[in-house]
């Protein structure tokens, strides 16, 4: 399932994800995408393989639906009922990211069952639990370049500890107000 990781910090917010996919105890790809930015808007999914794909394609596509029909960009909450509208169909987590309307970058979790919620920090996938450990500890006053080596740092140490995690670790970042950066570490 592999392990996906969220928070804010001072001056943004951070996903990461890590690439490893394992079934049954054996590496079937080292190279699944977990964390995608759609122009702005970020997000992170567990679960199946194909299951998280369909899960890109579906946010991918309502984004495309609202910003060519209908012109708007996105804030926080209505990518968040997207998104759970989109995890749900497609049985995965996810966490989304994005301004809100006083332009900071935000966070929500999203269920398979299609629960949102505003929480932060955020660890979902097989290893979460290793992951709470070390994110529970991270002041939201980091910089934003601190909190991309945190969740690095942090999904490393989730790869030695659990079976299904590993592999190259993508981190995307938001910066509040505007920007945002995208980079493999």
């Amino acid at each position: 399932m592999g392990t996906v990781v969220a928070f804010e910090s001072q001056d943004g917010v951070v996903i990461a994800g890590d690439s490893r996919v394992v079934t049954e105890e054996t590496v079937t790809s080292k190279r699944i995408e977990r964390v995608f930015d759609f122009d702005g808007i970020g997000a992170g999914a567990v679960g199946n393989t194909g299951d998280i794909q369909e899960f890109s394609r579906q946010l991918e596509n309502e984004l495309r639906r609202l910003r060519i029909e209908q012109g708007e960009d996105v804030e926080i909450d209505k990518l968040a009922r997207i998104a759970a509208r989109c995890a749900k169909s497609a049985n995965v987590a996810a966490v989304v990211a994005t301004h809100d309307s006083d332009g900071s970058a935000r966070l929500r979790q999203v269920g398979a069952d299609g629960e949102v919620l505003d929480t932060t920090p955020i660890a979902i996938g097989t290893g979460a639990e290793i992951a709470f450990g070390r994110l529970e500890t991270v002041s939201s006053d980091v910089k934003l370049d601190e909190a991309k080596s945190i969740a690095s740092d942090t999904l490393e140490t989730v790869g030695e500890r659990d079976g299904d995690g590993g592999g190259e670790i993508v981190v995307w970042s938001l910066q509040n107000s505007a920007g945002d950066e995208n980079e493999s570490v």
